[in-house]
């Protein structure tokens, strides 16, 4: 969001600031009426159909919060929000409609289509990146250089975070900083008045390759310990 509003427009002033900040306040009250409405429509549907239903819904308020200028987006992750956490919400009014097993079962429905809808995106969104690429970039040193440049600045920003502000392992969580449609979308979204003509596309390209590549390697030859894997201690078999 904040991307989308330094690449809106030319000028930004204090009225503009105070309109970014107020839509968001909007945006997060606009949350909760859909949030327990959707509740509502999925818990309380006889018919059945609920996975084109659900896509419908959303769709239709991430269209209605465009023509309004809100962050639309806030919406829709607040109702994934409530929905996963739904057993931390106490208010008993709430309760005495939507029970904890009737909206769980719902939970397990929406997972089942965000993996499934998820896996088509990805599938597709590689397709389609692998028919963009060049292989002329590749030969350019310094799209080289930048994208290694990029990249290692990645993992030194992983690391920092992962050892130094979280104080978390570093494997293999140091190797999960895949670059991929998110960057794309906004890259293709910067206005051609922002963009630095001399930054070549295969930069991008580059960087979205390596972090992928690094990602899968980290997941091939980073091994767990089998009993932190199943759960299972392997001492009381002795």
């Amino acid at each position: 969001m904040v991307f989308n509003f330094f690449t809106a427009g030319h000028h930004i002033g204090g009225g503009e600031v105070l309109w970014f900040a107020g839509s968001i306040v909007v945006a997060l009250v606009l949350s909760v009426i859909v949030c327990f409405g959707m509740v509502w429509l999925l818990v309380q549907n006889r018919v059945g159909i609920k996975f084109f239903l659900s896509f419908a819904v959303l769709i239709a308020i991430y269209v209605g919060g465009k023509i309004l200028h809100l962050p639309a987006l806030i919406t829709i992750m607040m109702f994934g929000l409530v929905f996963n956490n739904w057993e931390l919400i106490k208010w008993k009014p709430l309760k005495r409609f939507f029970s904890d097993e009737s909206v769980n079962n719902e939970v397990h429905f929406l997972k089942s289509i965000t993996a499934e809808s998820s896996f088509l995106i990805r599938t597709f969104f590689f397709v389609i990146f692998g028919y963009g690429i060049d292989l002329a970039y590749f030969q350019n040193m310094q799209v080289l250089q930048l994208g290694l440049l990029i990249v290692a600045a990645l993992l030194g920003l992983r690391f920092i975070y992962l050892r130094i502000v979280h104080r978390y392992n570093l494997l293999p969580e140091l190797f999960y900083i895949p670059r991929g449609l998110i960057t794309i979308l906004l890259f293709y979204k910067i206005p051609e008045w922002q963009r630095i003509e001399s930054f070549d596309e295969g930069v991008l390209f580059f960087v979205i390759l390596a972090t992928g590549l690094i990602l899968m390697l980290g997941a091939l030859f980073y091994k767990d310990r089998p009993m932190e894997i199943t759960g299972i201690d392997e001492t009381k078999n002795v």
